[in-house]
Parts: structure tokens; sequence; C-alpha cells
């Protein structure tokens, strides 16, 4: 079974040889490495990780197990 990079079109024997292509390639400059997506500008990379509620910020009560978007809304909740 070999690991396929879509973006270069290009087939590696392993997944860690694949992984290893996309960390020391230049086309994969604008991958978000969390997501496995690719981007044709920092920009449009920046905008995704902004967006993407996969990359907010999140603090976590240890209490009741809910995550809060800022730690003012945390601080809240701990009153």
């Amino acid at each position: 079974i070999s690991s396929h990079c879509f973006l270069c079109d290009r087939s590696f024997d392993t997944d860690e040889g694949l992984q290893q292509h996309k960390q020391g390639s230049p086309a994969h400059i604008f991958d978000c490495r969390s997501c496995d997506r690719h981007y044709d500008s920092e920009h449009a990379r920046q905008q995704h990780l902004r967006g993407s509620p996969v990359h907010a910020l999140s603090f976590d009560c240890e209490t009741c197990n809910r995550s809060f978007g800022n730690k003012d809304a945390l601080h809240q909740r701990l009153m």
C-alpha cells in the first residue's frame, strides 16, 4: 500500500515518507498540518485557522467539563 500526495501527484511507500515529503516540500508551505488541507496563500491558511471551529481556542472548565471561547467567560463561570 502506498501513500499518495494529491497536491504533487506523488506516491510514497509509507505514511512516514509522505509526511516527510509534506514537511520538506515548498509546495506544502501553506498546508494546515492539523487537518491536512492545502491553501494557495498564507492569508488563506490564516483565514482558515481563524474561522475553523477545529482550531478555535478553548478554555475548559475542569469542574463541569464545558469549554469557553475566552478566559473571561471561563472566569465568570467559576465565580
